[in-house]
């Protein structure tokens, strides 16, 4: 299993920024549990996560995996679109 940790206050969507709140949060998880630490809401860039990668073990991308599939202009091209996020997203990770 895993920690599924909150990276805002308030409703999940995409946000520009990891506050360093979350930073401090997932510091402190680590230090206390061996559980993997999956970190969601509000994640949708590379540049987000490689600032969180260091503290966590995965990144939950679901607000814009939706906004991916919901403005292509169909279903196929959209999910090729989230297949390249996906794999970009699982590089910067192992970077």
């Amino acid at each position: 299993g895993f920690l599924y940790c909150v990276s805002v206050k308030g409703v999940t969507g995409i946000r520009n920024k990891i506050d360093i709140e979350v930073i401090e949060f997932l510091k402190k998880l680590k230090g206390i549990t061996d559980v993997p630490l999956a970190l969601g809401f509000g994640i949708s860039t590379i540049s987000q996560v490689n600032e969180v990668k260091k503290y966590c073990d995965a990144v939950i991308i679901g607000s814009k995996i939706l906004s991916i599939l919901l403005n292509s202009d169909n279903f196929n091209n959209g999910i090729e679109s989230v297949s390249k996020l996906a794999y970009e997203i699982n590089s910067a990770l192992k970077s």
